[in-house]
């Protein structure tokens, strides 16, 4: 039996990449929704916002 650390990353690898797969249920493009632009589902956030929201504090913690 594989020691008790190598399952629990095993199931923590294996619920990341269900995450990773499931981007296009989360994820929509639409004409009539923000121009077009690439919007979390069920709102008008778009995906650039999230990921410049994302990238901006990464650089300040950076600092």
């Amino acid at each position: 039996m594989p020691p008790l650390a190598a399952t629990n990353c095993a199931i923590m690898i294996k619920r990341a990449s269900d995450d990773i797969m499931n981007w296009r249920e989360r994820i929509m493009v639409d004409p009539e929704i923000c121009h077009g632009q690439a919007c979390i589902k069920g709102t008008r956030i778009p995906v650039s916002v999230i990921m410049d929201n994302l990238a901006e504090a990464s650089t300040t913690q950076r600092s």
